[in-house]
């Protein structure tokens, strides 16, 4: 195996160009499922010290321009319908899967083995979404969506049961910092969830992903339940946002208060003005009596 790899590396003229690494394998090797494998991710014991380098640079080429993708067209079917290669294939090489055999992606075990071996969008831009090429029965599989979803957002566009779920998507999107993993659950995820604004209240997305709902009174006062900063960004007044904020149990109560009567502030000149606003005075004696009681609490 040592001297086949060798030589296939003495072969190449020029190493940042896939299709000259191609050209370097004798066609006849794409019959042998033990080579293939090797070409798919070669280790460091089947080089030579001096050539640890251009393992790497073989390497790189297979995942980041997808060369390893070119090994398995090229590579005899009867391989591509072996269960044994397949398994080995796919713990090098997940995308090995788009290109068995029909019968073998049919295959329940390699296909929960290719999701959890999903490699992640920061990690190669362009490795496109695994779950794009199973079957539907698999794209419907809960174990096998998530594994792959949670290791490449991507895939939840064909994560057919998780774009519904919503104790998935809220976990997710309030996990992560990462906008573009938010951006893409709220594109792909079903659009009846939309129309539940407590639910997308949930989200934590009021920061330009869910522009959509920023001028919604019910929906800034769901959000206000679970982000008091949100007084500080909407550009709406109403008093059943004054309400929900007060409910809040997520911050201590000075911090609420606080962010309250900044709010009043920003859209109200005097306390006249803001008295005509609320039409539910309750609120307002809730208000200054929870105010009444930080100040007590500070006294005492």
């Amino acid at each position: 195996m040592k001297d086949i790899i060798e030589k296939i590396f003495k072969n190449v003229s020029y190493w940042q160009n896939k299709t000259l690494l191609l050209r370097a394998i004798d066609t006849k090797l794409y019959h042998d499922k033990k080579i293939v494998l090797q070409l798919l991710g070669i280790t460091s014991n089947n080089v030579s010290a001096e050539n640890e380098a251009k393992k790497d640079m073989w390497n790189y080429q297979v995942v980041a321009n997808k060369m390893g993708d070119n090994i398995l067209k090229n590579t005899h079917a009867d391989i591509l319908d072996d269960e044994e290669f397949a398994q080995m294939a796919i713990s090098k090489y997940n995308r090995t899967y788009i290109f068995l055999s029909k019968r073998l992606k049919t295959n329940r075990k390699l296909a929960l083995h290719c999701a959890l071996n999903e490699h992640g969008f920061k990690e190669n831009k362009n490795t496109t979404p695994i779950l794009q090429y199973m079957p539907k029965k698999f794209q419907l599989d809960n174990e096998i969506a998530l594994s792959a979803t949670t290791r490449n957002i991507e895939n939840f566009k064909y994560a057919l049961n998780l774009r519904k779920n919503k104790y998935f998507i809220i976990d997710i999107m309030n996990l992560t910092y990462d906008n573009h993993i938010k951006q893409t659950v709220l594109q792909y995820m079903d659009k009846e969830l939309l129309k539940d604004k407590k639910f997308m209240s949930k989200l934590q997305c009021f920061d330009n992903l869910c522009e959509q709902f920023h001028n919604d009174t019910e929906y800034v006062a769901y959000s206000v339940l679970y982000d008091i900063q949100i007084l500080k960004k909407t550009k709406i007044f109403d008093e059943t946002i004054i309400e929900s904020a007060l409910k809040n149990t997520h911050y201590p109560k000075e911090i609420i208060l606080s962010y309250i009567f900044k709010y009043i502030e920003r859209f109200n000149v005097n306390y006249e003005e803001l008295n005509s606003k609320i039409k539910n005075k309750k609120i307002l004696q809730q208000l200054f009596w929870s105010f009444g009681e930080i100040i007590t609490q500070e006294f005492i």
